[in-house]
């Protein structure tokens, strides 16, 4: 862990004289050594937040390519990684088996500890189980409590992964009668504007990139991701079926027929009732004396 930590400081100098340019290839397999490296230490957050602190300053796309090989390749190839998979999947899905409502605020804990080290394993087990069962949704997202900023970050290309990614995995948006989204995207979506309403400083820029580049190939079904990512981050939401044809026709005309559909009361009417109801110096005498001073403005 010393050595790991002094590579890490080192490396974190050298990125940062970068400046956003991107890293050569040696620098690139050094860093990469050192993310495989990590699933091998001890369950350690100070490790974590140092190898965290050595990548931050890298484009989301140099840190999605480390955990790409990581999750596709490196563990693939040694056989003591190909080991400690299947461990660090079992325990997972041990303790998200024996997690509820009541008692996530006890388990989260050992849930972040395992993360530390391996934090692409943890989050794969708790998306799969978060596609399957939609109870698992509240559940698994009061268990990011004591996520690292690294294990967040992976969570945000384990999602984009999951939508498809770099593979261009074309997973099944609709279900079989063809109308009704599918129940995987469904809680996906669900689970995914909770993260990032709770942890606002995850990176969303490869998440709505690979939207954008989803629409530009017709593929209109990531449209619920980002209807809900902007309900629950903007606290807007806008549902489509419940507004009228009249209604849009008059939102397409001049100011006074938008504020006529806004307001089907004439402002005057109210105007007229406020006085009546709290006197002649009341708050709706002072409201209608200031629009009429901005109309003589005019």
């Amino acid at each position: 862990p010393v050595l790991f930590v002094q590579l890490c400081r080192l490396l974190k100098k050298v990125v940062g004289d970068l400046k956003g340019v991107q890293p050569p290839a040696h620098l690139r397999d050094m860093l990469l050594v050192l993310v495989s490296a990590l699933t091998l230490l001890p369950c350690n957050a100070a490790l974590s937040s140092e190898l965290w602190e050595a990548i931050r300053t890298l484009p989301y796309l140099e840190r999605y390519w480390l955990y790409a090989e990581l999750h596709w390749k490196v563990y693939a190839q040694h056989p003591q990684l190909v080991l400690e998979r299947a461990q660090v999947k079992e325990e997972m899905r041990k303790l998200l088996k024996g997690m509820t409502k009541e008692n996530v605020t006890k388990k989260r804990r050992a849930v972040g500890k395992l993360s530390h080290a391996n934090p692409i394993l943890v989050v794969e087990v708790m998306l799969d189980q978060i596609q399957e069962y939609e109870s698992m949704i509240e559940v698994c997202r009061e268990g990011l409590g004591y996520f690292s900023s690294l294990s967040l970050d992976v969570l945000s290309f384990m999602v984009v992964e999951e939508l498809g990614g770099s593979l261009m995995i074309d997973k099944p948006m609709l279900q079989d009668d063809c109308a009704n989204l599918s129940r995987w995207l469904l809680n996906l979506s669900t689970f995914v504007s909770d993260v990032y309403l709770k942890h606002p400083r995850t990176e969303m820029k490869a998440l709505l990139q690979h939207v954008f580049n989803r629409l530009n190939k017709d593929s209109f079904a990531e449209l619920l991701l980002l209807r809900d990512l902007v309900w629950k981050m903007a606290g807007i939401k806008y549902d489509a079926s419940t507004v009228s044809h009249e209604e849009i026709a008059s939102r397409a005309g001049g100011e006074r027929l938008r504020l006529t559909n806004e307001n089907p009361w004439p402002v005057e009417v109210l105007f007229e009732q406020g006085n009546a109801e709290m006197g002649r110096g009341g708050g709706a005498a002072k409201i209608k004396q200031y629009f009429n001073g901005t109309k003589e403005r005019r």
